[in-house]
């Protein structure tokens, strides 16, 4: 996953500037889980492969298939992918839902905190509501677009 937009420009109090172009760990970040717990069984198990196959060290769990499903499972019970700290980013939480036209995930949206003043509960508290009305609405407008 690579991120392509971020707030970064109009938000003075971000942290981890310039991170257009960097790409995420799928099976460690907010946005790589939402991503993958929410695509139809057969893409899920292709990217799955994929991973597993990487020598990345960051897609190690998907050498680990009943884990990696657990993972998933979780994620798309709760709805939403999380993440605190953790080895690539220890400073900061996340807190992702994946945006969807029909059936097909497009990519994700996200939010990101300070680790050491938000706690994942508290993220998805303050978050959660605002993030699916954003997600709400960038759906609307690509069904929209999809339609014309």
């Amino acid at each position: 996953m690579v991120i392509h937009e971020t707030t970064h420009r109009v938000a003075p109090l971000s942290v981890d500037r310039n991170m257009v172009g960097e790409e995420l760990p799928i099976l460690s970040s907010a946005s790589g889980l939402a991503y993958i717990s929410f695509l139809p069984k057969e893409e899920q198990q292709t990217l799955l492969g994929l991973l597993a196959r990487s020598s990345d060290p960051r897609d190690a769990l998907a050498r680990d298939p009943a884990q990696a499903t657990r993972l998933l499972e979780a994620t798309r019970r709760r709805g939403h992918g999380v993440r605190q700290a953790g080895q690539i980013w220890p400073h900061t939480g996340a807190l992702a839902l994946p945006v969807r036209v029909g059936r097909r995930v497009l990519g994700c949206i996200n939010v990101v905190w300070m680790a050491r003043v938000v706690s994942p509960k508290e993220g998805v508290s303050r978050y959660l509501e605002p993030l699916r009305e954003t997600r709400r609405l960038i759906e609307q407008k690509l069904a929209e677009a999809r339609d014309r």
